[in-house]
């Protein structure tokens, strides 16, 4: 995604290091219900156009 090394948002998700680590690893710990169910709200998200 940001870098191109990922091109799902899973992926993109899991590939973060750094400052987004212990997003990451937060979402490492949910049952893959609770990850799916992340990413529908992560693709639910818009930015608005003006």
């Amino acid at each position: 995604m940001q870098h191109g090394l990922a091109t799902l948002l899973r992926g993109g998700v899991t590939l973060h290091v750094g400052e987004a680590n212990p997003s990451k690893e937060a979402f490492m710990k949910l049952d893959s219900y609770q990850q799916s169910t992340s990413i529908e709200f992560y693709k639910s998200l818009r930015i608005e156009q003006e």
